[in-house]
């Protein structure tokens, strides 16, 4: 796929999945697939790991005190 046939806008895709097209347009290696697919993994689990903290403060959470409501 050529990166000029890629529409900066589109009906049809997401703005990530057509960055996504760019990027995979550019033909990656396998290293740099894992490399990309670790990069979001990294990105999610950092989203996640802060709603949950922000959850903990917002419920007055603190280190291990979770842990004696049960």
């Amino acid at each position: 796929m050529d990166i000029t046939q890629i529409p900066e806008k589109s009906k049809n895709f997401t703005p990530l999945q057509l960055e996504l097209l760019k990027l995979y347009a550019n033909n990656p290696t396998e290293e740099e697939l894992i490399d990309i697919k670790t990069l979001i993994g990294q990105y999610y689990s950092k989203k996640l790991i802060n709603a949950a903290d922000e959850y903990a403060l917002e419920n007055g959470w603190s280190d291990g005190s979770f842990l004696r409501t049960y």
